[in-house]
């Protein structure tokens, strides 16, 4: 009888340690690396490499893209933007689209970007609304992005959904974390 009233006791706590456990503490501050297998499969990919660094300055986020391509070359673009909810105007310097560096679409330099980000869960969930004008093959159009940034349980990936409001699917980046 008394062993009864133990087993339920010592099961609950070897439940509730597994899942304190299954969490992370991670955020998604740090260095990522595309990983092309994962993500939606776009062509150009094959031919180039995404790396991404985010960090946190005095409450201001800073996301880094470093590119390497075999046969463009590599360069590096940067972003940084409040997370209050607030809309930051950002000067737009090169023709580098970030939520499009894929494809024939082209940031429009010494135009503004505007940016609306918050934190749907601190350090691990965060939605970014981004609106520009870029150039297409036919013209001028403004673009409209919705990216959500969020960590796996283990806190070793960094799932990046983007929606736009020129294309009706998803497009999704799933980026490993670099050892530091």
């Amino acid at each position: 009888m008394i062993k009864k009233d133990f087993v339920i006791p010592i099961f609950l706590l070897l439940i509730f340690s597994v899942l304190s456990c299954s969490q992370s503490d991670a955020t998604i501050y740090g260095n990522w690396k595309l990983n092309k297998e994962k993500s939606t499969d776009l062509v150009t990919w094959r031919y180039r490499q995404l790396e991404m660094e985010i960090q946190n300055k005095d409450g201001k986020i800073f996301m880094i893209n470093k590119w390497k391509s075999r046969r463009a070359g590599d360069w590096v673009d940067s972003l940084s933007f409040q997370t209050n909810g607030d809309t930051c105007k950002i000067l737009v310097t090169s023709p580098i689209w970030q939520e499009n560096w894929y494809m024939g679409v082209l940031s429009k330099p010494n135009t503004y970007k505007t940016v609306v980000a918050r934190w749907e869960e601190p350090n691990r969930k965060l939605v970014t609304k981004t609106e520009q004008i870029v150039e297409i093959s036919q013209g001028e159009n403004k673009i409209m992005t919705t990216r959500t940034f969020y960590l796996n349980g283990k806190g070793d990936e960094l799932i990046v959904v983007e929606k736009r409001s020129s294309r009706p699917t998803e497009i999704k980046l799933v980026f490993d974390r670099v050892a530091e």
